[in-house]
């Protein structure tokens, strides 16, 4: 723009006086500066007003409840067993939607392996997010060993509750570190939980990269394992944690938790029947409904059951290894 200006008042500087072309010269170059600043500033302000809305619409978003009640059992008497009941659990994940679980009863003993399968969509994973309070059911109640878990802080629940993930989680440094990131375990007991957990002692020592990339499939999960070790929480939950190992590494892992976590109430959401064909008791939902519980054995055994076509769905060969596996009659 200056350029242009300088060009055409020195093409016709004859025209006018020098005074006049040299504060049309100068306003040339002054004035888009200002302007580029006002613009600056407008952006900023627009910028800022957006951060505002947005901060003013996490202020209005609803917080989780409270996390230390002054009624809540001391951690190193609840929980005793484990055991775990649904009663008539409904959950919509916000006004509006339909119910991703619809009057839910269920049970699981103290001590008990239990495994919760269905087809995508059942409301499997649903159902943990409950246990875990990370979404409040419309309505229904969940008791652990007797206690209703909607009418307690949040702390005493969840560390009461193990998960192992479908995709652990692990951060950049140690295994040390991953296992014990506040330092408050001893280097012992560590070494201990990684030799319980199949792995080598001196594996405390090896780097892991960000989300354990430089690591087997097989290695993430038994450090979760470890992790879970150190924990000692009551009830294990296992969210399809082996669907990404071949059979040969999932029948280590089952034995693992047959060993190690035989005093623990576990919940196994599985994507393969196999996983959890000999568990002591069976849910299956669909629908975000309870179809049928009972021993693997019995509900095989039913042939109208809808496990027992999910297992006709496998092929001959499949479901025979099913029935086998869980000593179910053909």
């Amino acid at each position: 723009m200056s350029t242009s200006i300088g060009m055409f008042i020195m093409s016709s500087r004859e025209e006018r006086a020098i005074e006049i072309s040299s504060l049309a010269l100068t306003y040339s170059i002054i004035v888009p500066y200002f302007l580029a600043i006002v613009n600056e500033s407008f952006i900023n302000m627009r910028t800022s007003f957006a951060a505002l809305e947005r901060v003013l619409q996490y202020g209005g978003v609803p917080q989780e409840p409270d996390h230390v009640i002054s009624t809540d059992p001391p951690p190193d008497k609840w929980p005793a067993g484990g055991a775990i009941t649904f009663t008539d659990v409904s959950l919509r994940y916000r006004p509006g939607l339909p119910l991703a679980l619809r009057s839910f009863s269920a049970s699981v003993e103290a001590c008990q392996k239990c495994g919760i399968v269905g087809r995508t969509g059942a409301g499997k994973s649903t159902l943990i997010l409950v246990l875990f309070r990370l979404v409040e059911p419309t309505s229904g109640a969940v008791n652990i060993d007797g206690i209703d878990t909607l009418k307690m802080g949040l702390r005493a629940l969840r560390r009461a509750i193990t998960i192992i993930p479908q995709d652990p989680v692990l951060h950049e440094g140690t295994v040390h570190h991953n296992l014990d990131p506040f330092g408050i375990t001893s280097t012992e007991k560590v070494r201990d939980a990684l030799r319980r957990a199949r792995l080598p002692e001196d594996f405390i020592d090896k780097s892991v990269s960000k989300g354990g990339t430089n690591l087997s499939s097989g290695e993430r999960q038994l450090l979760c394992f470890a992790r879970s070790l150190l924990e000692d929480a009551k009830i294990l939950i296992l969210d399809e944690a082996t669907s990404n190992l071949d059979e040969g590494s999932d029948a280590s892992i089952q034995a693992l938790l047959r060993t190690e976590f035989g005093q623990h109430t576990i919940i196994t959401i599985a994507h393969r029947l196999i996983t959890v064909i000999d568990y002591d008791k069976l849910i299956v939902m669909g629908g975000g409904q309870l179809l049928e519980q009972g021993t693997p054995k019995a509900l095989l055994e039913t042939h109208d059951s809808t496990l027992s076509s999910m297992a006709k769905a496998l092929g001959d060969t499949g479901e025979a290894a099913l029935r086998d596996k869980c000593g179910a009659a053909p």
